[in-house]
């Protein structure tokens, strides 16, 4: 019974809608064929922020996220480079939050119970908020 219960948190920690949110936020109104190469760079990073949310919060699930959030972070790398002194502070930020996402999985990933599966869907709704606040700061520069 105790493992249903916990599946059941896992569950709902798990049905962020982050993948809908992630994609519509990000930089919807980059576009254009001369963009600046921060623009190519963030819709890189929103699609590497989508395929994260696209992740079941499960114990099946721990390592694929592992995998897409190391993804992430290179894509967030490349965002710094092209970012201006404007965005640094965000990009720090969500460069903050990463780490700890990352953090969050591996505990996630060590002990796969409802509190660090749920601690993980947090965390990574903490950086989706991060990036559609960027996302949002950017689109005038796209």
């Amino acid at each position: 019974m105790g493992r249903v219960v916990r599946r059941g948190v896992a569950r709902r920690a798990a049905t962020l809608p982050l993948a809908a949110a992630l994609s519509a936020a990000v930089l919807s109104g980059c576009g254009g064929s001369s963009k600046p190469p921060l623009c190519s760079s963030v819709d890189d990073l929103k699609t590497s922020l989508s395929g994260l949310g696209q992740v079941q919060l499960s114990v099946n699930g721990i390592s694929e996220l592992k995998t897409r959030l190391s993804n992430a972070q290179g894509q967030l790398q490349e965002v710094k480079k092209d970012a201006s002194a404007q965005y640094s502070s965000q990009v720090t930020t969500i460069e903050t939050q990463a780490a700890a996402l990352k953090s969050a999985v591996a505990a996630a990933q060590q002990n796969p119970n409802a509190v660090n599966l749920t601690a993980a869907g947090v965390a990574l709704k903490t950086v989706a908020t991060s990036a559609k606040a960027l996302g949002s700061d950017i689109r005038s520069t796209c």
